[in-house]
Order: C-alpha cells, then structure tokens, then sequence
C-alpha cells in the first residue's frame, strides 16, 4: 500500500500521541479536529512532549531542530486535507448518556 500521509482524526490524548509518533517517525501527518483551539492544544502538549524526550536524552535537540516536527504536520478542521492516498486513524470517545 502506498501511503502517502498518515491522517489522524481527533486531536485529544490519544490523536495527539498517535501524531507524534507518525512524525517522529518521518511520516507526513496531518492532525484535525472539530476546533482550532483543540489543534493548537494538541501541537502543544507534542511541543511539550518533544522537549521531554530531549531532556531524558531519547533524542537530541540537534535530531529534534533538523527533523523539525511541525514543518512536517498539519493541523486541520477539513477532512478533504485528508485527500489523496492517506491512511486514516480516529481517536474515538466513548459518550455515555
């Protein structure tokens, strides 16, 4: 299968781990949400996440400046981003009424 970008649907804990592993892994991610304001926490707490990983010596700030992360995700409210050839994933929630 060619896949072309990793799309992760739901930008919460979970979608934004799922993100940062994708990108770590040098993978083209686009990340998307219902609300901006979810995206940015998202890109955030991966911010936060990265300068951890620097800290505990798991990757260089060298690694961590050179791979640049975000030039390679893209935060998103429209699914059509999604288009064409990108392997989907959806953090889901389980709502109970």
């Amino acid at each position: 299968m060619d896949v072309g970008k990793v799309g992760v649907v739901g930008a919460g804990t979970m979608g934004n781990g799922i993100a940062h592993v994708f990108a770590r892994s040098g993978l083209q991610v686009i990340l998307s949400d219902i609300e901006p304001k979810f995206l940015d926490r998202a890109i955030q707490t991966i911010e936060k996440n990265l300068e951890r990983e620097v800290a505990k010596n798991k990757i260089t700030a060298a690694d961590k400046s050179k791979r640049n992360y975000f030039a390679i995700s893209t935060a998103s409210v429209a699914l059509r981003s999604f288009l064409p050839r990108t392997l989907l994933l959806f953090q889901s929630r389980n709502w109970e009424r």
